[in-house]
């Protein structure tokens, strides 16, 4: 799914593999925890000691970096689901992104280790899309249809644009909500080869435009 998460804009700089590639793990398996480590802190928040002790991170600073990643501009959403996000309140568009977090726990990648090339370490991440959008769109008009007979019924007569416009966005993610249990993978996945290049001091940088790739597989 395009959309405009601008999540990893706030990683970017966070994510180095401050180890050098040596020690009692193999470089095979320091570069796949690596870049799982990564994923599975952007999408879900987690992270485990080994990928602490890998970037020098603290559980701290993990929490900040999945929270402050998660600068969420809502406009593909708010399209699908023709939600006028100029009259709607800030605390809508905070569920919004809570409603991403929900579903990004479902995030289901696959990381193996593809080789060196010009002394850059190359990882493939195979992606399944969640479909969870994608159930809720196909059922979209059990919710516009009753919607449309309560508003003929007047429910809504005397609200504000701004009161209706609310009271329309969150019938939509208490409808799109009720799709998260569902959520299942979906069997055509997509792959994207992952960069990691050494600087000038030896640490190790992920390819940034391949996390954008990766991002726009991970819903559907």
């Amino acid at each position: 799914m395009k959309k405009t998460v601008k999540r990893l804009m706030a990683l970017l700089l966070a994510f180095t593999l401050l180890l050098p590639l040596s020690g009692c793990m193999s470089k095979k398996n320091q570069v796949t925890t690596f870049v799982s480590g990564q994923l599975n802190l952007i999408y879900r928040g987690e992270y485990t000691d080994t990928f602490l002790a890998m970037t020098n991170l603290t559980p701290a600073e993990c929490q900040q970096l999945y929270d402050a990643g998660f600068n969420f501009e809502p406009t593909k959403f708010a399209a699908d689901f023709a939600i006028d996000l100029s009259l709607v309140d800030e605390i809508v568009q905070e569920q919004i992104l809570y409603l991403y977090k929900q579903i990004y726990q479902h995030s289901s990648f696959h990381v193996t280790y593809a080789g060196e090339s010009d002394g850059n370490y190359l990882v493939r991440v195979k992606i399944y899309p969640l479909d969870t959008l994608r159930q809720a769109k196909k059922h979209f008009t059990d919710l516009t249809d009753a919607w449309q007979a309560r508003s003929d019924a007047g429910e809504f007569d005397g609200l504000s644009g701004r009161e209706y416009e609310n009271l329309w966005a969150s019938a939509v993610l208490d409808f799109v909500s009720a799709y998260v249990p569902k959520t299942r993978t979906l069997n055509d996945s997509h792959t994207v080869t992952i960069k990691l290049s050494p600087d000038e001091n030896g640490v190790y940088w992920i390819d940034h435009d391949s996390l954008r790739q990766i991002d726009v597989f991970v819903i559907e």
